[in-house]
C-alpha cells in the first residue's frame, strides 16, 4: 500500500502492508502533544517495515533550511536501515493502486 503526506514544506512517500496508514495516523495522534523528531518517525516506520522516501514540498520554499535538513537526515535514516524506496516506486505504486 502507498501513502503519501504533503506539509507544504516537504512530502513523505511510504510504502507498505496493506494496515500500515491507520497504525501510522494513530501512532501520530498519540505523540501529537510531543514534539516529534525525525528518528521517532523513521524508527516507528523501520520497525513496521515500512519503506520510505522524503523530498521537497513543490509548495514550499527552495530556502527554507529546516525542510531541507528534514529531507536529509529522514533520508539519510531509511538509507542506513536499508528501508529508502524512491519517488518513482512511490509514484509507480500510488498510479497502480488508482488502476485496481
Amino acid at each position: 500500500m502507498v501513502m503519501i503526506v504533503n506539509s507544504g514544506r516537504w512530502c513523505l512517500g511510504f510504502l507498505g502492508n496493506d494496515g500500515f496508514p491507520d497504525q501510522l495516523k494513530l501512532w501520530l495522534c498519540i505523540h501529537s502533544d510531543e514534539e516529534l523528531r525525525v528518528h521517532m518517525l523513521t524508527q516507528w516506520l523501520i520497525s513496521h517495515h515500512v519503506r520510505g522516501v522524503a523530498w521537497r514540498s513543490p509548495q514550499g520554499s527552495w530556502i527554507d533550511w529546516r525542510a531541507g535538513l528534514f529531507v536529509r537526515q529522514f533520508n539519510r535514516q531509511m538509507q542506513c536501515a536499508g528501508m529508502r524506496c524512491t519517488m518513482r516506486e512511490v509514484i509507480l505504486e500510488s498510479h497502480f493502486a488508482d488502476d485496481i
